[in-house]
């Protein structure tokens, strides 16, 4: 036998009817308990939240369980922070602007040539092996830095690109990131333009490359030159050099 309760909650909230009753056999030790509250999902139309709606508005977290969430939080962005390396990132971007500003002064260099037969000078540094001109200030014929770091090519542009980081005149040594435009055949046939990498996971670097120097057949010593491998003019340079050459 069973003894069955059911107990309703009115619509008004006011009381709680016991509406049936049966008999049991307390040896059995069967009890059934059945309630229905069809009034709580409104009791803000019919009367005052029940004291268990009350407690479940008012309840937060304990400051444990708000340390917990933090600590967890926290190793999450940590895990982010380290798979995605946002140093990592601006680096890979100035090294693609790099690669682009290359691209862009060598097709000013093909616009000379078509007019003059021959590649601008490096600046009043004149051609030859270790004449330069740089985009930061510090070179040695006086004509680096600024927008016009290649003076030849003003009729072509009314401004050239420099390095992102424009630092230290010469790309040579790992950490100096400017552009170098020079070593000009004397026959105006041949260049070098370089630039320094930040990435120095970047395929493109020289240690990869291994590029070299584009030197006049002439040139004592004769090419090829590597920049990154051979000691030529004070060399082996950075590995993570890059150059686009003619």
């Amino acid at each position: 036998m069973y003894l069955t309760i059911k107990i309703y909650m009115l619509k008004d909230l006011k009381a709680a009817r016991l509406l049936s009753f049966e008999p049991f056999d307390l040896a059995q030790g069967k009890l059934r308990l059945e309630l229905n509250f069809p009034a709580c999902r409104q009791a803000g139309r019919f009367g005052r939240p029940s004291s268990l709606t009350r407690r479940i508005k008012n309840k937060g977290f304990t400051l444990i369980e708000l340390m917990v969430v933090i600590g967890i939080i926290g190793v999450l962005a940590a895990g982010l922070v380290a798979t995605i390396n946002p140093f990592t990132q601006f680096a890979k971007a100035r090294d693609a602007r790099r690669k682009s500003d290359l691209k862009t002064i060598v097709t000013l260099l093909e616009q000379y040539y078509n007019d003059n037969n021959s590649y601008p000078s490096a600046g009043s540094c004149g051609n030859g092996l270790g004449q330069w001109v740089y985009t930061s200030t510090g070179g040695a014929c006086g004509t680096s830095g600024g927008s016009m770091w290649i003076p030849a090519l003003a009729k072509y542009a009314q401004a050239l690109p420099v390095d992102p980081i424009n630092n230290t005149a010469g790309p040579w040594v790992t950490g100096r990131y400017t552009y170098a435009y020079g070593n000009v055949s004397s026959d105006g046939q041949h260049y070098d333009l370089v630039a320094q990498l930040e990435n120095h996971a970047d395929p493109d670097r020289c240690e990869l490359k291994n590029y070299i120097w584009h030197l006049a057949p002439n040139s004592s010593p004769p090419p090829p030159w590597h920049w990154c491998v051979d000691a030529l003019g004070g060399g082996p340079w950075s590995i993570y050099l890059y150059s686009l050459d003619q």
